[in-house]
């Protein structure tokens, strides 16, 4: 047996090349215990034609001899003496039967009256023997599995090896259903030049926005509370705002029409404006004295379905507008309700209407574009449009 000495693999004595790496084993010594020559096969030789064993013949009298014909012993006793076939003193018990080996052993004593074993059959599952392949170079018979030949160092290429051998499992999987990419939010304020300024990414599943507190700081914005605003991002990837209760609230601006509800607050320029419906304009408490019956006096109008009011900076009531038409309009030049003063405003710059018994605002194509007041939250989407205080903040999402 000779060692390989670059991969430390056993090759017979004969073997001139390494049978597992190709490395050639010329003036490498033997070790000193031989092995069988197992690593490569010869051609074997023509098998002898098998003779059928002949029948020992039948001694009167019970006597018994050796079964299998050239036996070095034989024996036999006179049929006055015995009665029975003796056992052989070596054995127990009747030899068990076993499968027919390919040649007969020798020595082996069987008595002769025994019935000889049926032949088992090869199961259906047998292994077939492994096959051959002729090296190319020397002839010689190697394993059909082999890369290498044991005498000459031969290589085979990979696809020499039979179609059998090669393996045809199928690997079989669960289809994997990859998770949608999380999209990718960006906060962008816009300067009022219209241009990009600072841009916040939402990293995680929420962010704070306040002029002391959070991730977005507006600390110049005194119309900004300390903790303004939350932008979260859920499992499904959708996005919203929440205020958190602050005292001037979060504005969207709108895209198409919009249904208004009493208490309402709109942003048109520089104008902040409060939609009352008809049934939520308050009385004017008068005291009545005893016994006095007459009518409340006041301006002979009817027919209205809301009013909008102008909220002055700190929190004061300016002008009233009754809503009597169903389509009124309001701008800086043109419309039933006008500011002239605002330079913010365009000259037609929003509609506010009444249809089938509900109440809309309607953007009309103004520059600095019509905002409503949230209530509690609102979901989002690219190119939203939020003012908070006196910032303006754009939704861009990818």
């Amino acid at each position: 047996m000779i060692i390989c000495p670059s991969c430390k693999q056993e090759n017979a004595d004969d073997y001139i090349y390494c049978l597992f790496c190709g490395t050639e084993l010329k003036g490498v010594h033997p070790a000193e215990v031989a092995v069988p020559l197992t690593n490569i096969k010869k051609r074997p030789a023509p098998a002898a034609p098998s003779v059928p064993p002949q029948p020992a013949p039948v001694v009167p009298g019970g006597s018994w001899d050796q079964a299998i014909p050239g036996s070095v012993q034989q024996f036999s006793q006179p049929a006055a003496m015995v009665t029975e076939p003796p056992a052989p003193a070596f054995v127990s018990e009747p030899p068990v039967s076993a499968p027919p080996s390919p040649a007969p052993q020798p020595y082996e004593l069987t008595p002769r009256l025994q019935p000889a074993a049926a032949p088992v059959s090869q199961p259906p599952f047998a292994t077939a023997p492994a096959a051959e392949k002729h090296c190319p170079k020397c002839a010689n018979v190697i394993p059909a599995n082999f890369m290498f030949c044991g005498h000459c160092g031969f290589r085979f290429a990979e696809t020499a090896a039979p179609e059998a051998a090669r393996g045809k499992t199928i690997f079989m999987h669960a289809p994997v259903v990859e998770a949608p990419p999380k999209p990718i939010v960006r906060l962008v304020v816009v300067n009022p030049d219209g241009s990009d300024g600072a841009t916040f990414t939402l990293s995680a599943r929420e962010m704070m926005l306040g002029r002391s507190k959070g991730l977005m700081l507006f600390p110049d914005d005194k119309f900004i509370s300390p903790l303004h605003a939350r932008f979260t991002l859920d499992e499904g990837s959708v996005l919203r705002v929440i205020d958190e209760k602050s005292l001037n609230g979060v504005y969207v601006r709108i895209k198409a029409e919009r249904p208004l509800a009493a208490g309402d607050l709109i942003r048109l320029g520089r104008q902040l404006l409060r939609f009352d419906a008809a049934a939520a304009i308050e009385e004017i408490q008068q005291v009545r004295s005893q016994g006095d019956d007459s009518i409340v006096l006041g301006s002979p109008v009817t027919g209205y379905w809301g009013r909008l009011v102008q909220v002055l900076e700190g929190a004061r009531i300016g002008d009233v507008h009754l809503l009597v038409e169903h389509e009124i309009t309001v701008g800086r030049e043109k419309g039933e309700i006008v500011f002239p003063m605002d330079g913010f405003m365009s000259a037609q710059h929003a509609k506010v209407i009444f249809r089938n018994g509900g109440c809309f605002i309607k953007d009309l194509g103004s520059a600095n574009k019509t905002y409503v007041r949230i209530r509690d939250s609102e979901t989002l989407a690219v190119g939203d449009v939020l003012l908070i205080g006196n910032k303006l903040i754009k939704i861009d999402i990818r």
